[in-house]
């Protein structure tokens, strides 16, 4: 059932909630339940407004304690249900416990985001230029200008959104942003 409700969100066939409500009864003995078949309904309970559920499912038997895949796994899911205070303390202890830079990025990009999405921009600015010490990234660079802009730095986001156009000529999404300062 698990195979066919994957084949369904991967196609598009069915909807999540479609899915959800149609493996939610399956799921009921989570012990046959593999790590991926169990992270996969945690997304669908998320996306179901099911976030208390797909958390507590995650944490029984989802192996997010068991490595970075699942500490990231579960770091994204906070995220995702929105809860925020949860999600940047997770990725806090993934970047205490790696060396992977890849893994570093991506944390600093996800608590970038988040910070920006509650407003909190200096601190985002912070987390998105830590995140460029791995390598130069143009979204990263959007985002520097998107806080800016936020800021009231206009001149500096359109500084940032320049240069990022000097590489990437075709970027919409930078075109609309320094179309609106």
């Amino acid at each position: 059932l698990f195979i066919l409700g994957k084949s369904y969100f991967f196609t598009g066939y069915r909807d999540n909630a479609a899915i959800y409500s149609m493996l939610k009864n399956s799921s009921s003995n989570i012990d046959l339940l593999s790590i991926d078949d169990v992270r996969f309904y945690s997304l669908l309970c998320l996306s179901g407004g099911g976030a208390d559920e797909g958390l507590a499912l995650l944490d029984k038997k989802g192996g997010v304690e068991d490595s970075v895949e699942g500490k990231l796994f579960k770091a994204k899911a906070l995220k995702n249900s929105m809860k925020y205070t949860d999600a940047i303390i997770a990725f806090q202890k993934i970047l205490k416990t790696t060396d992977d830079p890849y893994v570093q990025k991506l944390s600093y990009t996800n608590l970038g985001r988040i910070y920006f999405s509650q407003n909190l921009y200096k601190e985002s600015l912070d987390q998105f230029n830590a995140a460029l010490n791995f390598g130069d990234d143009i979204n990263c660079k959007i985002w520097i200008g998107k806080n800016y802009l936020a800021m009231g730095m206009k001149d500096n986001a359109k500084a940032v959104w320049s240069e990022v156009l000097a590489v990437n000529a075709d970027n919409e999404e930078v075109k609309k942003l320094l179309g609106s300062l």
